[in-house]
């Protein structure tokens, strides 16, 4: 692939911890064509931080929020028809809402602990416009299956076709494609009992599920990445970072592969400029009115990064 100046992934930061110390922001969320990519600070029970990253300015701006739920509220999702961020007891547990701009958080519905689905991935799914969570584990068993919180606040199993994607944790490493309205989900991993990564697509509107890269048929294996889609720009898919898939493993990755509708594995991408550090949990958004890809967060062996990084991308990806 070319390097030449603008045809060429390119790597630049644009920005450090919002407050300029490490506040080990723990989870990250963007609406597409949105000018906001929101992160928290979620640590079990206790009060929690939240902040803005402008995609127009690049800078980071604290949100203020009072009332802050007390126990393993450790995701969250932007609810799009409320204009509002949810969190919920991880699993499939009571969720608390506050504005996009702050305020008060408050319970939506009642729903209790419920744990069973603990680590599960998280999204908002378009069609159904709902909280969707997939996977996870509880009960000494990890999940399958699919679930959308439901305006009273209960969670709703959501039936779907087989063959379905074997029992999960979740991760970051999931994403929607808005063009084409189907949910991606890499990785799967049951703790000391296995680490893999396979690849499964989802389609929002059918609910079948289609296995696009067999289970550790990849070489480019690993758990804790970060995966966006491309869409509207393309039909690609865009996974960065991740750990090394093997249980107790501290090597890291810092590179960049894509997918591409039909292949049957990824490719890994040369890029130029200071890459971030290799990390896992990274936020991995794709901004399309700077035809960019912005990487938030995550961490190293050595801890939290917080900060931002773009990804330019080149004119033959547009």
């Amino acid at each position: 692939m070319s390097t030449a100046a603008g045809n060429a992934f390119s790597w630049r930061k644009l920005a450090g911890p919002p407050t300029g110390t490490i506040v080990n922001l723990s989870y990250s969320a963007h609406v597409p064509r949105s000018r906001y990519i929101y992160a928290g600070f979620f640590p079990d029970y206790g009060v929690g931080r939240l902040f803005r990253f402008d995609l127009e300015t690049d800078r980071w701006a604290e949100i203020s929020t009072s009332g802050w739920p007390s126990g393993k509220y450790r995701h969250f999702v932007i609810d799009e028809v409320n204009g509002r961020l949810v969190t919920f007891w991880d699993g499939l547990g009571q969720a608390w809402a506050v504005g996009l701009e702050g305020g008060a958080w408050f319970p939506v519905g009642a729903a209790g602990e419920g744990q069973e689905y603990y680590e599960g991935y998280a999204f908002w799914n378009p069609v159904s416009k709902a909280v969707s969570r997939f996977a996870g584990y509880g009960l000494f068993t990890f999940k399958n299956t699919l679930w959308e919180l439901g305006t009273n606040g209960s969670w709703n199993l959501i039936p779907t076709a087989a063959p379905k994607p074997s029992p999960r944790f979740g991760s970051r490493a999931q994403t929607v494609d808005r063009a084409k309205l189907r949910a991606y989900f890499a990785e799967e991993s049951r703790g000391a009992a296995g680490l893999s990564d396979d690849l499964w697509e989802l389609d929002l509107t059918t609910l079948q599920w289609r296995n696009l890269i067999p289970l550790d048929a990849s070489p480019f294996r690993r758990i804790g990445s970060g995966l966006t889609s491309l869409a509207p720009m393309s039909s690609d898919l865009l996974r960065f970072g991740g750990q090394e898939a093997v249980f107790g493993s501290s090597v890291h990755y810092n590179d960049v592969l894509l997918y591409r509708p039909g292949a049957t594995d990824y490719v890994r991408v040369a890029t130029t400029g200071t890459p971030p550090e290799p990390r896992r949990h990274p936020g991995v958004f794709f901004d399309w009115a700077r035809q960019r890809v912005v990487v938030i967060g995550g961490a190293g062996p050595g801890g939290s990064f917080d900060d931002v990084w773009e990804l330019r991308l080149p004119r033959s990806s547009r």
